[in-house]
C-alpha cells in the first residue's frame, strides 16, 4: 500500500472543507490527483463521515486555540460566536503548511492577517478589537520571528555604515525600514488601553488617535515601543527603498 498517499488524502480531508464535500460526493473525482490503488481508495470510502467531520472541526478549533495564545487581549474581547462564525472560514482560507518554524508562530501570524482582514470589510465589529490585535500581533511577531534579531543586527551594522558617511553622499543614499521595525496607528492611546484590557476592564475611552513604533533593537531583549507624531509616521512610511534620505527629509 501507498501508505504516504493514504496519509496525503487523510491529512487533506481533515483539513480541507472542500475537499471533504467533493469525497463525499465523488470519491474517486476527489482523489484523481493522488497515486492510490483501488483497494486503497475503497478503503478510504468506507472511513465513517461523521466522525470524519466531527475530527475536522475539532482540528480547526485547536488550530485557532493554538493561534489566539499568543494574543491574550484579543482573545477576551472576540464575540462569543466566533468559533461557531469564522473558524472553518479561516482554516479554509489557510490551509497548514509546514514549514520550518514553530506552529503556534506560523498560526498566530495568519490568524491575525485574517482577524485584520474581517474587520476592515467590518465583518467582526467589536470596541477596541483592532487596537488590541494590532498591539499584541506586533509584539509577537517582533518578539518570536526567528529571523529578526538577525535583520535586527544587519541593521544596526547599515545604520553605523550611513553615520560615517560624509553627509552629503548620506543624503543621496536609498534608505529603507526594516521589518524589525513597525509603525502603527491606533484609534485609542494603546498605552491606556492595553493595560486595561489586560485586567479584563473595558475602560470608556474617547478616539484618540496615537502612532507607535515597534522596534527589535539589536542586542536587547524585548521590543522597544515609542510614541511617535503623525509628521515622524509619514516619513517613516516614506523609507520604503525607493527614496533616498533627501527625498525623505525634503
Amino acid at each position: 500500500m501507498s501508505i504516504l498517499q493514504m496519509q496525503r488524502v487523510l491529512s487533506k480531508l481533515v483539513t480541507d472543507d472542500n475537499f471533504l464535500a467533493t469525497f463525499t460526493r465523488e470519491p474517486a473525482r476527489a482523489c484523481r490527483d493522488f497515486d492510490l490503488r483501488p483497494a486503497e481508495l475503497e478503503a478510504l470510502k468506507k472511513i465513517d463521515r461523521v466522525r470524519l467531520t466531527h475530527y475536522s472541526h475539532m482540528l480547526h478549533v485547536s488550530r485557532v486555540a493554538l493561534a489566539l495564545k499568543a494574543f491574550p487581549v484579543t482573545r477576551s474581547l472576540l464575540p462569543h460566536d466566533f468559533f461557531e462564525n469564522f473558524v472553518a472560514t479561516y482554516c479554509q482560507e489557510v490551509s497548514p503548511v509546514p514549514r520550518a518554524a514553530s506552529a503556534m508562530f506560523l498560526e498566530a501570524v495568519e490568524l491575525a492577517a485574517f482577524l485584520l482582514r474581517k474587520i476592515e470589510e467590518g465583518q467582526v465589529q467589536v470596541r477596541y478589537l483592532h487596537d488590541a490585535l494590532l498591539y499584541e500581533r506586533n509584539l509577537f511577531f517582533l518578539n518570536n520571528s526567528p529571523d529578526i534579531a538577525i535583520l535586527a543586527r544587519e541593521y544596526a551594522q547599515r545604520g553605523a555604515a550611513l553615520l560615517a558617511l560624509h553627509e552629503s553622499d548620506r543624503l543621496l543614499m536609498t534608505v529603507q525600514l526594516g521589518d524589525h521595525a513597525i509603525v502603527s496607528e491606533f484609534e485609542h492611546d494603546p498605552q491606556l488601553l492595553i493595560p486595561e484590557l489586560a485586567r479584563r476592564a473595558i475602560p470608556d475611552l474617547q478616539p484618540q488617535k496615537r502612532s507607535l513604533l515597534f522596534l527589535k533593537v539589536a542586542g536587547q531583549i524585548g521590543v522597544s515601543i515609542n510614541a511617535i507624531n503623525s509628521g515622524t509616521a509619514r516619513l517613516l512610511q516614506l523609507a520604503n527603498g525607493t527614496r533616498t534620505l533627501q527625498e525623505i527629509i525634503g
